[in-house]
């Protein structure tokens, strides 16, 4: 059963919210890193290049504040690192994705399978990450699998064996047979113990 993929807009990208927001908050503290250092760098050399014109123009009438030069420039910045900080909160919620999706199927696959129910094996997009994860998990069901149709084979065979000591138990022409029916016992014995 396949079924189809919601388009770009109405997909839920925020699956994991505390993992998938922990990415975006340190992209956004590496943003404000960044911005602080590049902001040290500019008011060092607005200083310095204060000072020069300062020497340059001592007592010049025509002098123009580096303040006043600078003030489009600080505009800029501010608006760049509101601007870096949310494109990097959705380029974090997009990446984080491709490992919160991944881990949200699985635990989803894994909780199905506690209560008993074989959803299928799990197929993660070609993008997302853990791949070996889905591959773990597939070999898990597979033995699963394995074991619950031994199990069931085991369980048809000591009903057979029930059903047959019970027929000649309650058949009175034959005589019972103690060896036989001590035989027919240690065969579920043995069965039992492979549950």
């Amino acid at each position: 059963m396949t079924t189809k993929r919601p388009s770009f807009f109405r997909r839920k990208y925020i699956v994991n919210r505390r993992l998938q927001f922990r990415i975006a908050l340190i992209m956004i503290l590496e943003v404000a890193l960044i911005s602080i250092a590049m902001s040290t760098i500019i008011i060092c050399l607005n200083d310095y290049y204060q000072d020069l014109i300062n020497y340059f123009l001592e007592g010049s009438e025509n002098q123009i504040s580096l303040t006043d030069i600078n003030k489009p420039v600080w505009f800029f910045m501010t608006g760049s690192v509101v601007f870096s900080s949310i494109v990097f909160a959705i380029v974090g919620i997009f990446l984080s994705h491709k490992i919160a999706g991944p881990l949200f199927r699985l635990k989803k696959h894994m909780l199905e399978l506690s209560k008993g129910v074989y959803t299928g094996k799990i197929k993660f997009r070609k993008g997302d990450q853990l791949h070996d994860m889905a591959d773990t998990y597939n070999e898990m069901f597979d033995s699963l699998i394995e074991q619950n149709n031994i199990n069931k084979s085991n369980i048809d065979e000591i009903d057979q064996i029930i059903s047959d000591l019970t027929k000649s138990l309650s058949d009175n022409k034959k005589s019972i047979d103690n060896k036989a029916v001590t035989n027919r016992l240690n065969d579920i014995s043995k069965l039992v113990k492979t549950l």
